[in-house]
């Protein structure tokens, strides 16, 4: 032992982060399962090997660690936030150019580590934790003798300057180029704090058991008998393999797994990525080899080379199967605690869940905080699973697992595959303990929500993601503050109910329709559905029907993102007859009913003939925002944080009077006008075929924007002209880190110069003659209906709501675009990043408006930026269902199967372009456009020849399917995030309208 050798403890990286500031805390004060704490651990190394040098270089929460170990030697790295470790070992002088021990802070070491590491005086120790025979990576410790301390940290200080933000790892790949360096296996005992694997090696000396391991002591399962051999032991005698294969599973049939270095390992987790071969019969030795050797080939084909340490498992086949799949017990992205159970109950299935074969796999979300305490699940199959992880975390002393499972006609649990999930690619940064906190509060919130409106009528809330205003197809499912608060501010405080009320809706003013669970967007479905009710309806009758409603999508839950077309009335079309059987399950009498349907006749007669809507006059009033723009941008130019969240304040008060309650207005009469359609189509009158002919024949601003892309192709519209006509319009309208098309041209409209111009037809007279050939069909319906109209009157009132409702979208548009670039233009004043701003509420600009500014506003913003930041990563790593009730457990659901919306009548395969994940300018022209959630702003995508288009989120008169029906495009829309997340792994998708299905091929 050497009493003069530096132990530097290296702080330099963000720790454990909790929302509220004052539980977070360093990296080194992380908290391992017996409480103690990495910087305990740490200590203790210190201690017993006699090191009383140590100095602690940290930043993030440096004063915590102050408190707990004053013995120690500080350094304070100021930059912590801004670069790498170097930086921080930067700040350190060795005076006495004793020995040194550098040791990362989230790094757990056991004191047997000193002999090791400090063995050589002529060469820098690294310690490695070895994967394999030629492959290891840093552990979190190295030892530099006093030799060649003054070279290393020379090193230290170069690297530091010239890329400021390198780590430790770059530092070693710069050291083992210049000076000698030898790498040294600690394996269980030294071991980073992100390594599950190697941490239980570690704390519980070897004891972290593999499937092999936990087989003769698991109770909640059964772990089937194995025969495991090598790539090694193949190649040197595969036929001795072969045989002992076949008398171990004599008279049985058998199932070849794979167990790749590369997929059970603390580095990466790849399950499911390499073959298996089931089924074989154990007395066939043909088919054993060509299995094995199958397998080992999927390693080479996903690796380039099969090693001599990859393995297979050989397993009893088992055929009596009621159940299989695989469990996760961290969200496989993220590492958010939630386990994650796929599930396919198909009788005789094997693999439906780990081939991808299975057509009805169920996903279900478990809180882990639930398996902290005994509860009842509701499903036998679950409660086996809940039990399984529960004493499987204990055995193997691992909370990150990879599960597969079985379970037979006998209801016994059968335990196949164990492995590590690998959380190095971690993208949750706050604690367990956050996530817990928000479901808590959430759950709160909801049963607060329900019974603090003693106004509208039903007797409990609904909350739903694609219902009414579909948030989560305009703003995605986790949209930063400044979006979501936008949204609700300019649809979901005021226009929404307000617009309706002026049609002869229920007056619902003053309620908030677009509620924030942990900043994920939800309409209140009882508001909506109250919305949707005549004024003129009696109280017992809108009880009997809301309430009749809400317990019918609880039952229906796939109906969630279709109420207008297939849960309740909102106009009356010529299908009303749908409605009345429920309407009497619900208790309605016959009186009740036609007063209902009386009360619907009234306000779709004053729609169509314009007597509660001028259709005219309402877009001509949207005159008045050109205007107001103008005068901001010619009179007046802001030029101080004053100035321009004065600016803000007024074009928000302007966008929700002018903008956004005419759009609300006349998107409620083209809903009308599409109920209408559809009830022929219900009919018998029309077919799918002939409607999407009727769409695609009405004229809008979106075909006009396709007819000026061809016109900028042929050389006869300038971009200028273009963008200053279009260059408002954004993908993700509310989102200031999305460019518009001004900014963003060269992003969406390069490749249209190498693309053929899509043929629209933008003749209006064409769109009325379409629909006259109808005129006989739809003389009889309103005969039938006794609507107060004539064809030629419902012609033109379907043609020019609809025209209107994309009209007025395009121009309130235009004031959105502009709050957003005001809002850039403040934030250069203080020098806020777009990106910066997206984390702030509308309502921190809107109260700049009505107070001076203070002199730290800058610093003040700053922390509430960071704070709303943190809760945004929360809300991207919280699962919720997509219907909630006030009896739902949000903390155990089943994830909601959607049916897609299909648009045409066609069938295409060709190849997808995932929108949301392209980083780089593809060719789009013959593809199928998979965007998740697509609002108008994706317009553009219609300009370069597309095949079709699939989405996660929609509804059946969404944007999307309008324009998709509109340009004659195949498409799904709203296909849940089931489907979608299973179509992105496909390079080919078959996209059939005509038979309802979408697949990967």
């Amino acid at each position: 032992m050497n009493d003069s050798t530096q132990v530097i403890i290296l702080d330099c990286n963000r720790g454990r982060r909790r929302l509220d500031q004052t539980k977070s805390l360093p990296n080194s004060l992380s908290n391992l399962d017996d409480q103690s704490t990495v910087l305990d651990w740490i200590y203790q190394f210190t201690l017993q090997n006699g090191l009383k040098n140590i100095t602690y270089i940290g930043g993030y929460q440096i004063q915590k660690v102050i408190q707990s170990y004053p013995q120690f030697n500080f350094l304070y790295h100021q930059t912590w936030n801004t670069s790498g470790e170097t930086s921080g070992l930067a700040l350190f002088e060795n005076e006495t150019e004793s020995d040194l021990i550098l040791i990362r802070a989230s790094t757990v070491l056991l004191p047997e580590t000193y002999p090791k590491i400090s063995a050589s005086l002529k060469e820098i120790c690294i310690g490695g934790n070895f994967l394999e025979s030629d492959y290891s990576e840093f552990a979190g410790i190295m030892y530099v003798p006093n030799k060649l301390c003054n070279k290393f940290l020379n090193q230290v200080n170069t690297l530091s300057i010239h890329k400021p933000k390198s780590q430790l790892e770059d530092l070693i790949e710069n050291l083992r180029n210049s000076l000698p360096c030898t790498s040294i296996n600690l394996n269980t005992l030294v071991a980073p704090l992100d390594r599950p694997v190697y941490l239980a090696q570690t704390i519980f000396q070897g004891k972290a058991k593999t499937l092999e391991q936990v087989r003769h002591v698991l109770k909640s399962a059964t772990v089937l008998e194995q025969y495991k051999f090598s790539y090694f032991d193949w190649l040197d005698n595969s036929e001795n393999i072969i045989q002992s294969i076949s008398e171990k599973f004599a008279d049985s049939h058998i199932i070849v797994r794979s167990s790749s270095a590369a997929e059970d390992n603390a580095q990466v987790s790849n399950a499911g990525l390499f073959k298996t071969v089931q089924g074989i019969s154990a007395d066939n030795k043909i088919q054993i080899k060509r299995a094995v050797s199958e397998v080992f080939s999927s390693y080479e084909a996903v690796n380039n080379k099969t090693m001599t340490t990859d393995e297979i498992f050989v397993q009893e086949y088992k055929s009596n199967l009621t159940a299989n799949g695989v469990i996760f017990t961290r969200d496989l992205e993220s590492a958010a605690p939630y386990m994650l159970i796929n599930i396919d109950r198909n009788p005789g299935s094997t693999d439906g869940v780990t081939s991808g074969s299975g057509t009805n796999i169920e996903t279900i979300y478990i809180n882990k905080k639930l398996l902290q305490r005994v509860h009842k699940y509701n499903d036998e199959h679950v409660q086996k699973c809940v039990a399984l992880v529960q004493e499987l975390e204990i055995q193997t002393n691992l909370s990150d697992l990879d599960i597969e499972f079985g379970i037979d006609d006998s209801k016994e649990l059968y335990l196949f595959q164990l492995r590590p999930i690998s959380t190095k690619a971690r993208k949750y940064i706050l604690e367990d303990e956050d996530l817990y906190e928000q479901l808590d509060n959430i759950q709160q919130f909801i049963h607060s929500l329900s019974d603090s409106d003693q106004v509208s009528a039903g007797n409990s809330v609904l909350l739903g993601t694609m219902s009414d205003w579909n948030p989560v197809e305009m703003l995605g499912t986790t949209p930063r503050p400044l979006a979501l608060s936008l949204y609700q501010r300019l649809i979901g405080q005021r226009s929404w109910a307000k617009s309706r009320a002026e049609l002869g809706y229920m007056d619902m003013q003053g309620k908030q329709l677009i509620q924030s669970l942990g900043g994920i967007p939800y309409v209140n479905i009882k508001l909506s559905l109250n919305s949707f009710l005549p004024s003129k309806l009696s109280n017992d009758t809108a009880n009997k029907w809301i309430n009749h409603c809400l317990n019918n999508l609880q039952r229906n839950p796939e109906l969630h993102d279709k109420i207008e077309f297939e849960l309740t009335p909102t106009c009356y079309d010529f299908n009303f007859s749908q409605y009345t059987s429920n309407m009497k399950n619900a208790g309605l009498t016959e009186d009740d009913i036609a007063d209902f349907k009386n009360a619907l006749i009234t306000i779709t007669n004053d729609m169509i003939s314009e007597q509660s809507i001028d259709l005219s006059q309402e877009l001509d009033s949207l005159n008045s925002l050109g205007a107001i723009l103008e005068t901001w941008s010619i009179n007046q130019k802001p030029q101080s944080i004053t100035q321009l969240s004065n600016k803000i304040s007024d074009l928000l008060f302007a966008c929700e009077t002018h903008g956004t309650l005419i759009f609300a207005k006349l998107a409620r009469c083209a809903f009308v006008s599409i109920a209408i359609l559809k009830s022929l189509v219900n009919n018998g009158c029309i077919s799918e075929s002939e409607l999407g002919k009727i769409y695609k024949s009405i004229p809008t601003i979106a075909s006009n924007m396709t007819a000026d892309i061809a016109s900028y192709q042929n050389g006869t519209l300038s971009l200028k002209h273009f963008l200053e006509k279009y260059g408002h319009l954004r993908p993700s309208s509310y989102d200031i880190t999305s460019d518009n098309y001004k900014n963003g041209h060269l992003k969406y409209f390069t490749r249209i110069l190498s693309e053929p111009a899509v043929g629209i037809n933008t003749n209006g007279l064409e769109t009325e003659n379409i629909l006259n050939n109808y005129s006989i069909i739809l003389q009889e319906q309103i005969e039938q209906s006794g609507l107060n109209t004539t064809p030629q009157q419902l012609i033109s009132f379907i043609t020019h709501s609809i025209q209107a409702r994309e009209l007025a979208k395009f121009e309130f548009m235009k004031l959105v675009n502009e709050i957003l670039e005001s809002i850039t233009e403040l934030g250069q004043l203080i020098g806020f990043s777009r990106d910066d701003l997206s984390y702030l509420s509308i309502h921190e600009f809107e109260k700049l408006a009505a107070e001076s500014p203070s002199p730290a506003i800058k610093s003040e913003l700053i922390r509430i930026k960071q704070y709303q930041e943190k809760k945004w990563n929360l809300t991207c790593h919280t699962k919720l269902p997509h219907l909630i009730s006030a009896d739902t457990n949000i903390s155990y659901f089943k994830l909601l199967k959607s049916e897609p919306n299909y648009i045409s009548d066609s069938r295409i395969t060709a190849t997808p372009v995932i929108l949301d994940e392209s980083r780089s300018n593809p060719s789009l022209a013959g593809k199928i456009i998979m965007i998740s959630s697509a609002d108008p702003g994706y317009d553009w995508i219609f300009s370069h020849s597309i095949s079709g288009l699939i989405t996660e989120h929609g509804g059946a008169a969404s944007h999307m399917s309008i324009r998709a029906a509109e340009f004659g495009i195949p498409a799904a829309i709203g296909c849940g995030p089931d489907i979608y997340n299973k179509l992105k792994s496909y390079a080919t998708i078959e996209l059939d309208c005509v038979n309802k299905t979408v697949k990967g091929i």
